[in-house]
């Protein structure tokens, strides 16, 4: 994808599907549009693994970019996280940097 250097990816494990069917709603409607509000990513992709197992990919153009995004944004995205789903889902975090893309 050109100009998508980095990806940053969250998966998000809930404890029952009920709990999933609420976190992809929440997601839709309230989550990614923050984050892509922030303007420091282009483009999110949200995928399901079963039930209770999610992942999300924030694409942005740059480390720095993304830097910004933790400085800035995290604090605040993570607290409304745990508003909604504390106790009821766990999420874990990695950072990939793009080396080579095929259309």
């Amino acid at each position: 994808m050109p100009g998508h250097a980095i990806s940053y990816e969250v998966t998000v494990r809930t404890d029952t599907p009920e709990t999933g069917q609420d976190f992809a709603a929440w997601m839709r409607g309230e989550h990614i549009p923050d984050v892509l509000a922030t303007g420091l990513f282009s483009g999110a992709e949200l995928a399901q693994l079963d039930d209770v197992t999610f992942r999300t990919r924030y694409l942005a153009s740059s480390r720095d970019n993304l830097e910004r995004y933790l400085a800035q944004h995290t604090a605040r995205l993570r607290d409304d996280f745990a508003r909604h789903f504390s106790g009821r889902a766990t999420a874990a975090r990695e950072v990939w940097d793009r080396l080579q893309a095929w259309p």
